[in-house]
């Protein structure tokens, strides 16, 4: 009995699920490894000494302070994050400070290419002049 076409059409998305399940298996393998190893040089340890195996419904017992202050020490994640914190308070605080309003008064006299401090001058040709400058950044 030949299959219609719908069944062919059901059959290859299957085929091609399956694949795709055993890609991301291949992937999540190759991804537990790269964490093993990690570990292994992070602890100091062989890497097969490492091992993955649990049972996910079992509860294990930890002591979170003295984990929680290990991983403070020892990761290098954390220290990055560490890092990167410090750097941007860093950048916060001088842009707090590069970020104020400045406000400059300028005051000016001037007069028609006459020397006001040896003559004495009329009124009518000088010039007072007030500027203010207010700049934020």
């Amino acid at each position: 009995m030949s299959m219609s076409v719908v069944d062919k059409v059901d059959v290859l998305l299957q085929e091609n699920a399956h694949q795709s399940a055993k890609q991301q298996q291949i992937q999540t393998w190759q991804g537990l490894n790269l964490l093993r190893h990690e570990m292994a040089i992070t602890l100091n340890i062989s890497f097969s000494d490492v091992k993955a195996e649990f049972d996910l419904y079992q509860r294990y017992a930890t002591n979170d302070d003295n984990l929680k202050q290990y991983l403070l020490t020892n990761s290098r994640i954390l220290k990055i994050a560490d890092l990167n914190q410090d750097l941007l308070k860093r950048q916060l605080k001088s842009d707090k400070s590069n970020s104020k309003i400045q406000l400059d008064l300028k005051l000016g006299i001037s007069s028609e290419g006459v020397n006001i401090v040896a003559i004495q001058i009329p009124e009518s040709i000088v010039e007072y002049w007030l500027g203010f400058d207010l700049s934020y950044w």
